[in-house]
């Protein structure tokens, strides 16, 4: 893996947050060229080691800067969301899932439209049944997550992008969905 990933151009969004600069500087250190979009409304610029290509954008806002950084990438790693305590979550539906959904929709479209052949997208265990997340001790599994009504609209954008990149994975030579 590691000599698969040297020089390779990976853009993570989000990439400023905890699980963004932890994986952003693990590419880094194996010689992967790095770039990350993030907002810094949580993440921290600081968490991430020099060498590390950063821009501060709004991924709910296409506009020429960002069509020029998602250019050339071999693989995009889509971790960015609008993102909360449960108490956020329940007293900001609307705009979490409004947000969450124009993110996903922008950061696929412009992955397609810059012919990035590996796209990871980020999804959440809020995708789950609630009645599964709760008990003391539960693997979930994948199909767990068919057919559920998750309980607030941040799982139910995650689900939305799934579904998203379901009908696009043909566009990508790998298309990876993976549940934090």
């Amino acid at each position: 893996m590691k000599n698969f990933l040297k020089n390779k151009k990976i853009l993570i969004t989000g990439g400023a947050g905890f699980i963004g600069s932890n994986l952003a500087n693990h590419l880094n250190d194996l010689g992967s060229k790095v770039f990350v979009i993030d907002n810094l409304e949580r993440g921290k610029k600081k968490d991430l080691n020099k060498g590390i290509k950063f821009s501060k954008l709004d991924l709910r806002v296409k506009n020429i800067n960002l069509k020029k950084i998602f250019k050339g990438k071999d693989i995009v790693v889509h971790l960015a969301s609008k993102v909360g305590g449960m108490q956020y979550y329940q007293l900001n539906q609307f705009d979490v899932m409004k947000d969450n959904i124009l993110i996903d929709n922008n950061v696929i479209e412009l992955s397609i439209k810059a012919n990035v052949q590996t796209f990871l997208y980020a999804s959440s265990s809020h995708v789950y049944p609630h009645h599964l997340q709760t008990k003391k001790i539960n693997i979930l599994k994948e199909s767990d997550s068919k057919n559920t009504e998750p309980i607030i609209s941040y799982g139910w954008a995650k689900l939305i992008g799934e579904k998203q990149v379901s009908y696009v994975k043909e566009k990508f030579k790998n298309s990876i969905i993976q549940d934090l």
